[in-house]
């Protein structure tokens, strides 16, 4: 039987800069919140066949971040959820998934600005 990972407060703050980072880069907007267009456009980074199902997608994480119903994430919701999801990984494995993610997200900001 496997047992959650156990951090140090300065391991906790490394990790929720690392998401706020995550967030920080999803907020094309730069307005505090990731709406449905940011996260369908984070949807199709994870997903390079634009399926038709990226509105249910959005839909779905939607539901599973937005907290206070209204419609989108804030930063507090996004490490609220995600940390707790997380947090049953060792540190290098968060580190890598959120590497992941500023990844694909940077690529994705890459090939919008060539296609301009």
């Amino acid at each position: 039987m496997s047992t959650k990972p156990t951090y140090s407060r300065a391991e906790i703050k490394q990790r929720e800069e690392l998401l706020t980072k995550c967030f920080q880069a999803c907020d094309f907007n730069n307005d505090g919140f990731l709406d449905p267009p940011e996260l369908e456009i984070v949807a199709r980074c994870f997903n390079a066949q634009a399926n038709a199902n990226v509105d249910q997608e959005v839909k779905v994480i939607i539901s599973k971040l937005d907290k206070n119903g209204d419609g989108r994430v804030d930063l507090r919701e996004w490490n609220a959820v995600l940390f707790d999801l997380f947090r049953f990984m060792n540190a290098a494995a968060f580190d890598k998934h959120c590497d992941e993610l500023l990844q694909l997200i940077k690529t994705k900001a890459n090939s919008d600005a060539h296609a301009e």
